[in-house]
């Protein structure tokens, strides 16, 4: 096992026959040049030692930081004391304690490394980070090895950061012992445990922001109430579309939450989105926030797949409702349903002729399949005149309206058919799409798929997923 100390060098940090000697640079230059005239100790390093000697510790590596700025006006302003902040720089203490370290306690710190920090006010909190995510990022962290932060000598600032940067570096492997002005020994602090929660958390809050369920999942499994895991588990199965395996887990949980976890467990099973995966409506919607979550996350790719599952959910709802038929031609029930669609062509010549005259590109519409073409033909059929008896005209316009929204998804088509998830490798963006689609400058694809489920009556009220990102946020927070 390997063992790294870390430690700020400060003003008071270095003593002559037992008084501290001051200012620190303008005594300490004259006491270096002088060392061997003098009896020095080290109130806090000896302290220290004397801890790590009676716990039989032997620290492998001291690494010291003191400091030196620049003679300027800034840093040569006298203050109430008649003390600049350039006489209150370590540089030269740094230099006492290396040599004294090595003299006195060599057999409790094996090397001495004295790094000195230039031209940084030890007293400003953005330059003291700043100044030791610099130095601590160039220290690698190796494995079997213990880091160990002396937090007493040098200003508040610097001490901060020092246990901030070498917590965040190190995390699990590094310990953060105090040592108070009027304590004989130093102690641990719990610092680095509220730290490291509060890193834990705050990056998967950020991650359900985003609606990155497995992300979050990662990061906090074993760390807060598996409630919380379940939840989370829920909503990466409902994104899915696996709801066999979301319902699962949502009665499984359900009796180990309690308040405002187990107010959302009862909204999300006793409310309108309840899972009904026969109701195209419900997928409708379900399909809207999934796609809602690939947009704004910047999977345009993926979106573009559910916009073209929207597209033919959205045609195969208004001919089902509008025709009174069934689009399913899966193997169960292909035979029945196509038998009752040619029975509908008996019934109605008028739309057997209107499928006989349409063309696709040159080619005839073979209105034997449900294809996107073929749902996009009956419904025009249904909004002209001619099929007056199967919408009313407040319906047909409804319909006019969804079909032109629908078109701007066809316009997607080339692009789709030549990306990743289809037959090439061309790059999707969002500029592409919104310019395929011929949308506003304010417009956004999302936009047309909230007109398209307005005029098709479907409402979209808060998602689960929604409702999920801000439940656990809310919990999350109350954890740091």
């Amino acid at each position: 096992m390997q063992r790294i100390a870390f430690c700020n060098v400060g003003n008071s940090d270095v003593a002559v026959q037992g008084a501290i000697i001051r200012p620190s640079r303008p005594a300490g230059e004259h006491h270096w040049q002088t060392y061997s005239e003098h009896q020095f100790s080290a109130p806090i390093i000896d302290a220290f030692a004397r801890y790590f000697q009676h716990r039989q510790l032997m620290i492998d590596r001291l690494i010291m930081f003191d400091t030196d700025q620049a003679d300027t006006p800034a840093s040569s302003v006298k203050d109430r004391n008649n003390v600049s902040l350039r006489d209150k720089d370590t540089c030269w203490f740094g230099m006492i304690l290396e040599r004294y370290i090595q003299e006195h306690w060599s057999h409790v710190i094996r090397m001495v490394e004295r790094r000195t920090i230039y031209d940084v006010n030890p007293s400003l909190y953005d330059d003291a980070m700043q100044a030791f995510g610099q130095q601590l990022a160039n220290i690698k962290h190796q494995p079997e090895t213990e880091y160990y932060v002396l937090a007493a000598g040098g200003t508040q600032a610097f001490n901060n950061a020092l246990q901030f940067k070498a917590i965040a570096r190190f995390r699990e492997a590094c310990f953060v012992l105090y040592k108070s002005e009027h304590d004989q020994w130093p102690y641990s602090l719990n610092i680095r445990k509220q730290l490291l929660n509060s890193f834990n958390i705050s990056t998967p809050i950020q991650l359900i922001q985003q609606h990155n369920f497995l992300g979050a999942i990662t990061l906090l499994e074993g760390s807060v109430e598996p409630g919380i895991i379940g939840l989370l588990r829920y909503a990466k199965y409902r994104e899915d579309f696996d709801f066999d395996s979301a319902q699962q887990i949502l009665a499984q949980i359900q009796f180990d939450v309690d308040g405002s976890l187990r107010d959302l467990v009862r909204s999300i099973q006793h409310t309108a989105y309840q899972i009904n995966q026969a109701d195209l409506k419900f997928l409708l919607v379900e399909l809207y926030y999934n796609a809602q979550i690939a947009y704004t996350n910047g999977r345009y790719a993926d979106f573009l797949g559910r916009m073209f599952r929207f597209q033919e959910t959205v045609l195969r709802y208004l001919v089902e409702t509008t025709f009174k038929l069934s689009t399913d031609y899966s193997k169960a029930h292909k035979a029945e349903n196509l038998a009752k669609f040619n029975q509908l062509l008996v019934d109605d010549p008028t739309l057997h002729a209107y499928l006989e005259q349409a063309t696709l590109g040159d080619q005839k519409l073979d209105y034997q399949h449900f294809s996107v073409p073929v749902l996009i033909a009956m419904l025009n059929f249904a909004s002209e005149k001619a099929g007056q008896r199967y919408l009313s005209k407040q319906q047909a316009g409804l319909c006019i309206g969804i079909l032109k929204n629908l078109h701007k998804i066809t316009n997607l088509a080339q692009m789709r058919n030549q990306s990743i998830i289809a037959h090439g490798f061309q790059g999707v963006s969002k500029e592409k799409i919104n310019e395929a689609m011929q949308l506003k400058l304010e417009q956004t694809p999302l936009d047309i798929l909230r007109d398209i489920l307005s005029k098709m009556q479907l409402d979209l009220s808060e998602s689960p997923f929604q409702q999920i990102q801000t439940t656990l946020t809310q919990k999350l927070y109350s954890l740091i």
